[in-house]
């Protein structure tokens, strides 16, 4: 599914049929329940139902739809967005002066998001190979860890699991003490 997805559907009016009414806002429902919790979910339209808005200084910009007889004024058209996200609306009103060719004014919302920065992956250290490039670091290596193995191998009586266990802290003690950690631009460069 799209990141950022876009549904336009019209509503049914008042000459439609009530089954046809109800089948559209359960359809609306299942729609709404379907979005995941993190996404900001806007839904926006001419809903025929009377709340308010936020306060504005100018009457004009309170209502959204004039009758016919141009003086009863409406507030019908909303742009609802999910409670978890209600928070970052900072303004929401009607837009008079659009010329939208209808008895509706285009109704406009401030929205501002915070986003979180993404936490960088946590690497585990490296050992720093390339020291094994220098004679004297082999050599230091190969004494170490040849004298570790030799001890686990004279236990003859240890299990396949313990035997690993003992091969793999031998492997990694040496490597810590012999070869030491990458520096962090050193690893910077490897990726």
């Amino acid at each position: 599914m799209a990141p950022w997805l876009n549904y336009k559907v019209y509503a049914p009016n008042t000459a439609d049929s009530e089954e046809m009414v109800e089948e559209f806002y359960d359809l609306l429902q299942t729609t709404i329940k379907k979005t995941k919790k993190n996404d900001i979910l806007l839904v926006m339209g001419d809903l025929n139902a009377k709340v308010g808005l936020f306060k504005q200084k100018k009457d004009s910009r309170q209502w959204t739809r004039e009758s016919p007889d141009q003086k009863t004024h409406n507030k019908v058209d909303y742009i609802i967005i999910s409670n978890r996200w209600k928070t970052s609306v900072s303004n929401a009103r009607s837009f008079p002066s659009a010329d939208v060719g209808s008895d509706h004014q285009l109704v406009i919302t401030n929205i501002r998001l915070k986003f979180h920065a993404k936490k960088k992956p946590n690497y585990p250290k490296q050992y720093d190979i390339f020291r094994l490039k220098s004679p004297e670091h082999r050599k230091n290596y190969e004494v170490e860890i040849g004298g570790r193995v030799a001890q686990l191998l004279e236990q003859p009586d240890t299990d396949t699991e313990t035997m690993w266990e003992g091969i793999k802290t031998a492997f990694n003690e040496t490597s810590k003490k012999v070869l030491g950690y990458k520096k962090r631009s050193q690893r910077k460069a490897m990726d």
